[in-house]
């Protein structure tokens, strides 16, 4: 139960933060951001049986927006004219932890072989 209200507190805050007049003129903050946590926050106060999967949730959440960060950045570089080889491959490196294992091996291998030819 006190683990409830704590969670509820600290959710409230990260809430409040995100609502705050300057997160708002800086351009507000990044709404999967503030689930990603909020899911840490209710995996570190659940019951143990649902403690390993709301970590394991928030850990996907993190890596995925920060892999939407990264891949968005790349893109940008893209629409300001300044597509290259190097670039790409970075792009596709960027990627990798949401692909199969195939995928990720030949995304590696052109990598190296970019890094070969640099």
């Amino acid at each position: 139960m006190a683990n409830g209200i704590y969670a509820a507190g600290r959710i409230g805050e990260v809430i409040n933060s995100a609502g705050s007049k300057q997160t708002r003129a800086a351009g507000g903050a990044d709404p999967v951001c503030v689930l990603g946590r909020i899911l840490e926050i209710l995996s570190q106060y659940a019951p143990e049986r649902q403690r390993g999967v709301l970590g394991e949730a928030a850990k996907r959440s993190r890596v995925c927006n920060e892999i939407y960060r990264n891949l968005n950045q790349s893109l940008n570089t893209y629409r300001n004219g300044r597509l290259d080889r190097n670039n790409l491959v970075k792009t596709l490196a960027i990627m990798q932890p949401l692909l199969g294992k195939r995928e990720r091996v030949i995304i590696d291998k052109l990598v190296k072989l970019n890094d070969i030819f640099s």
